[in-house]
């Protein structure tokens, strides 16, 4: 199973479509405390054909601590027997920031971490 993170400004869905907007690797803002606003696109290959997958996100900072957990997702296959089996879900988060670090937004698959995203939260 490989799982893909990306972080952008925004997600649209159009057609069918994930839309990104600006890719997101670092975010400034005027003052702390401050909440910021993004999207996560997820992407899962290789999913198990005849089983769901518990996908959970955890958004923690560089000495380790939980910052957030948002909601756990139940993923399956949706695509078609041409395909390879998978999902693309979009997600958009709020998050209060409260200091200059990077954050990190990790995905969880069955309890195993999959994958990971850095972001750089600074002041102007």
């Amino acid at each position: 199973m490989q799982v893909q993170l990306i972080a952008c400004d925004e997600i649209k869905i159009e057609d069918n479509r994930h839309v990104l907007g600006k890719v997101i690797n670092s975010v400034s803002v005027p003052v702390f405390p401050y909440i910021i606003k993004f999207s996560f696109l997820l992407k899962i290959t290789e999913l198990p054909l005849k089983r769901d997958v518990l996908t959970e996100f955890k958004i923690i900072n560089a000495k380790g601590e939980l910052l957030s957990s948002p909601s756990a997702f139940v993923h399956r296959n949706y695509r078609g027997l041409n395909q390879v089996p998978g999902v693309d879900q979009n997600f958009d988060f709020k998050l209060l920031v409260e200091r200059e670090e990077n954050i990190f937004f990790e995905c969880y698959i069955d309890g195993v971490k999959r994958s990971w995203y850095p972001i750089n939260i600074s002041l102007y």
